[in-house]
């Protein structure tokens, strides 16, 4: 086999998506003076490695189709990429909420995961790796994934892929993804050092992060403390006795232990400020009509890490608090009649718990009442059943026992969120790919300073812009609602940061999704990204596309008030077919003055283009007006005759 002497950019695989009628390039690496040939589309182009040794290629791609097939020759070596298609490309950026995959979103997408076959629908997920004092120009791995696979639909972002999917059933032309989003990220992580050099807060992290020595010795301390801390709870856990969990053995006499409603957290309890292990168990029976053999087992979400088992047989674990608790039980370890079902829960610092408003129960295919489906006839209290499946509830009452008591696990150092560390090694690689648009769902790592982020994304729009091309449409999410069960009261001000993110849409050639009815209140990662997606493509398909459709809701344009009538009037844009109010939320309208404290409207009606707001106090002149000004606007009454809900806003009285 000839020698490779050169290597492609990683993004050019099998199964590649490229701008369609577009000037694109096509690079990769090899030593000084080596010339590679490319033939694709029936056009050779010819360039050679220059001092840095890469060689680039500028190619006229044609109209939107496939696949087509690149050869890459030098004098030694030949390699073929097949499998390409011409479309258009997007690039998808943010934290975890982009990053999300498909099959974090199952219980709502359900089995239409069986159906789901677009060959033409394509995601580059670009691997974790981070960097800094200088810059990457090639990933570490990543392959395109196909939405014609079940296992690379699973693995794609689910908000990525809805948007891809509406365009794709629109335009009917193949759509590729670009991903490079990692959870938990600040804005400043997928920033240039140079952009940042401005606000002078980060420089002391990039400088310290430059020494590579500081970066290697830190994480090893990190992992050491780590590993000691656990290994110092397992030693002391008295649940586990020679390495065996003897607290989940079925026959283990828990008559002692103490008794706990589950779900909820220890905010108000004696547990408010244990660190360590924890023991739960709950006894129930399962009756003998019930089939077994196909059971999933759910226990919502765990603050913070989690071991279970059920009859003594370990049957899931997770490490952190985020995931919901999915576990699909092997045949067998269900059992008619009595069952012991144990966790051990791990609470490494906060506070730890259940997270109310989860399902914890027990899942199985089929219910037999005297040979038939019962449907609900003689079911067990503790059982419910729809569309022919069993739902076992196991929350109420369980016991606990302490397993062993800590001190707070020390504070870990995520190098993936430090300034311009994502930016060197995940973003710097991509700049010269053609991208037809830009897709951002980020915020929450910067929940916390709202202000200084309204500069940050402004610099962040820019800089996809100088790199991707002029004017790049820009599309983004506005943060959902959102109440962090892991505290007693949330800290961070994400109606302020909402704000923030609407008044982004004053740059040109930008549109916001408004998220604030399709989260999840318990729940950071919500799983209705498939809603999420649509409206992200609304923009695109009216921006882009040119399709003459409403792609926002409705957006507080300007307020005026009549102090006579005792009325302030909000006129919006984007309504076409008129303000469509869905309930009455009277809360979610709030008028002040000067020296007066928020008052909550008496009443509102809308007005074609205006919702008119009947204000509480006589012969008050208003000066502002908000609306869902809080953290969790669940149930937001604003809305278009498209049906996309109004963003949270505060505004100035004229």
């Amino acid at each position: 086999m000839a020698e490779k002497d050169f290597e492609m950019f990683r993004c050019f695989k099998d199964g590649m998506v490229l701008q369609r009628e577009s000037d694109v390039k096509i690079w990769g690496f090899a030593k000084k003076g080596t010339v590679i040939t490319l033939e694709f589309d029936s056009h050779t182009y010819e360039a050679e490695a220059d001092e840095s040794g890469e060689f680039v290629f500028d190619i006229k791609t044609g109209n939107a189709g496939g696949p087509y097939f690149m050869k890459v020759s030098s004098e030694n070596y030949s390699e073929e990429i097949n499998d390409i298609f011409l479309g258009d490309v997007y690039i998808a950026s943010g934290q975890s909420n982009m990053e999300l995959h498909i099959e974090r979103t199952i219980d709502l997408i359900g089995n239409r995961i069986e159906d789901i076959n677009y060959p033409m629908i394509r995601e580059f997920r670009v691997p974790e790796q981070i960097r800094f004092g200088g810059y990457d120009r090639q990933f570490n791995g990543g392959d395109w994934l196909k939405a014609s696979d079940k296992n690379d639909i699973l693995n794609m972002s689910a908000a990525a892929f809805h948007f891809a999917e509406q365009i794709f059933l629109s335009e009917g032309i193949p759509v590729g993804i670009i991903n490079n989003s990692i959870g938990g990220t600040p804005i400043e992580a997928h920033l240039p050092e140079e952009v940042l050099a401005k606000y002078k807060i980060y420089d002391d992290e990039i400088e310290k992060c430059r020494d590579d020595k500081y970066v290697k010795k830190v994480q090893e301390e990190d992992a050491a403390c780590m590993d000691r801390w656990y290994k110092e709870l397992d030693e002391k856990d008295k649940g586990i006795i020679d390495g065996k969990p003897v607290y989940a053995e079925c026959d283990y006499d828990d008559s002692g232990w103490e008794s706990y409603m589950v779900p909820d957290t220890f905010h108000h309890t004696a547990l408010k400020d244990f660190h360590g292990s924890l023991w739960f168990r709950k006894e129930f029976d399962i009756p003998k009509d019930f089939l077994i053999d196909d059971v999933m087992l759910r226990l919502g979400a765990v603050i913070d890490a989690d071991r279970v088992y059920l009859n003594g047989e370990p049957v899931g674990a997770t490490e952190y608090m985020y995931p919901p608790r999915r576990y699909p039980l092997k045949p067998g370890i269900l059992k008619h009649g009595k069952n012991i079902l144990a966790v051990r829960l791990i609470i490494n610092r906060g506070t730890g718990g259940f997270v109310k408003g989860k399902k914890y129960c027990l899942q199985g295919k089929n219910y037999i009442y005297e040979g038939s489906y019962a449907g609900t006839a003689g079911m067990p209290e503790d059982a419910d059943v729809s569309n022919g499946r069993w739902e076992f509830d196991l929350s109420g009452e369980w016991k606990y026992a302490v397993g062993a008591e800590m001190e707070v696990l020390p504070l870990m150092t995520f190098f993936q969120y430090k300034p311009s560390g994502l930016y060197n090694s995940m973003m710097k690689p991509l700049e010269r790919y053609t991208f037809k648009g830009g897709l951002w769902y980020q915020g929450e790592s910067n929940a916390g300073a709202p202000e200084q982020y309204a500069s940050l994304m402004k610099d962040l729009i820019t800089c996809w812009r100088k790199w991707f091309g002029e004017n790049l449409p820009f599309f983004y999410v506005q943060l959902p609602q959102f109440d962090d069960p892991s505290q007693e009261q949330m800290q961070d001000k994400w109606y302020e940061f909402r704000e923030i993110q609407r008044q982004t849409l004053e740059i040109n050639n930008t549109a916001m999704a408004v998220a604030i009815d399709i989260g999840e209140s318990n729940d950071l990662h919500p799983q209705n990204k498939e809603t999420l997606g649509k409206r992200l493509a609304l923009a695109a398909l009216n921006m882009i596309y040119g399709k003459d459709i409403e792609y926002s809701g409705p957006v507080a344009e300007c307020a005026y008030g009549d102090s006579k009538k005792n009325t302030v009037t909000i006129e919006f844009s984007h309504c076409a077919g008129g303000i469509k109010l869905v309930n009455d939320n009277y809360g979610y309208f709030e008028v002040c003055s000067k020296g007066v404290e928020w008052i909550k409207v008496a009443g509102y009606r809308a007005e074609d283009n205006k919702i008119i707001l009947e204000c509480p106090k006589d012969d008050i002149q208003y000066s502002r007006v908000r609306y869902a000004w809080f953290n969790d606007p669940c149930k937001p009454p604003v809305y278009n005759a498209a049906g996309l809900p109004a963003s949270p806003f505060i505004n100035g009285i004229l």
